[in-house]
């Protein structure tokens, strides 16, 4: 790919994703894409909800001598902040595990070469090669950095644990530069 800058790669990362690595990046790339995808985000909002219902009961048994609406719109609001919490999560992981699964392009070992300005991705069978502004957003976790957004693939997932300390130094510093408000670096 010709690229502004005609210098040596930062990186070259030779890796195969396997369908959990797929399934995690998937399921960090959705969770920040916004605030309210975040699993505690809408838990805490059903709870929220709940406790409203909840302390409604007294002032509803009051004016009306039952407590059966509050009770019952209390009690979905706690196995919705469950689901959100428990059950949706997973239904997120098995989803990407299947969507990987479908597509024999993403088994196959791939080499990723990270420039300053560019990005290429060499498969056997495809080689694809995009600009950083092409992409939307960058997401470091201990495990991998998710480029999100592009035009052929909507996750780029680099496996940090094939690259060498100072290249994972370097790259993440690049990263970091290249993408500014839209780089978050999550911990855990």
């Amino acid at each position: 790919m010709p690229t502004f800058y005609e210098g040596d790669p930062l990186a070259v990362v030779r890796q195969t994703l396997t369908a959990e690595q797929y399934a995690q990046a998937a399921v960090l790339a959705e969770s920040h894409r916004s605030i309210w995808n975040r699993r505690g985000v809408r838990a805490a909002a059903a709870l929220t909800v709940a406790a409203l219902a909840f302390s409604c009961i007294p002032l509803y048994r009051y004016q009306y001598a039952t407590a059966w609406i509050p009770l019952v719109i209390g009690c979905l609001a706690v196995l919705l902040a469950a689901w959100f919490f428990w059950i949706q999560p997973e239904n997120q992981r098995k989803r990407a595990k299947a969507v990987f699964e479908q597509n024999r392009f993403w088994q196959e070992p791939c080499q990723i070469s990270l420039y300053r300005d560019s990005v290429c991705c060499d498969t056997p069978y495809e080689k694809i090669s995009a600009y950083w502004s092409d992409y939307d957003a960058c997401l470091e976790s201990p495990a991998f950095w998710v480029v999100i957004g592009g035009w052929d693939r909507r996750l780029l997932i680099v496996d940090k644990q094939r690259t060498s300390p100072e290249q994972r130094e370097a790259v993440s510093i690049h990263l970091r530069e290249q993408f500014a408000s839209r780089y978050l670096c999550i911990k855990s």
